[in-house]
């Protein structure tokens, strides 16, 4: 994941499920204004209730020049309905918590990561 990184986070575990099963319309199109907060780009003002969070050089340098077929290598974390309401500093700490205690429980039930496609 270093490489090509990217958590999922959601509190609102249908989201996760449904990238999970490629039900890619479902939760970038029909539930995007979940995507952004109340002060952010949403129209409908609905609380937000999934996000991306990127890490790893890779994915970066695959930005300068985007293809398509373009994914990243995504890890779904559920969260509580704060999370989305604490700064990104805040964020971020909880991620690494809650990628830490999964992370360890998954490592004997196999891969727990899966592509995700980000421009086709």
């Amino acid at each position: 994941m270093d490489e090509s990184g990217i958590i999922i986070a959601s509190s609102n575990p249908t989201y996760l499920q449904a990238l999970k099963d490629h039900q890619w319309q479902s939760v970038f199109l029909q539930a995007r204004s979940h995507w952004f907060s109340k002060d952010g780009f949403s129209e409908s003002r609905q609380q937000q209730s999934i996000g991306a969070f990127v890490f790893g050089h890779g994915m970066y340098e695959k930005a300068f020049t985007p293809f398509i077929g373009f994914t990243g290598k995504a890890y779904c974390l559920e969260v509580d309905d704060n999370f989305f309401q604490c700064d990104k500093m805040s964020q971020y700490k909880k991620l690494d918590q809650l990628l830490s205690v999964t992370k360890q429980n998954h490592e004997s039930s196999g891969r727990s990561d899966y592509r995700l496609p980000l421009l086709r």
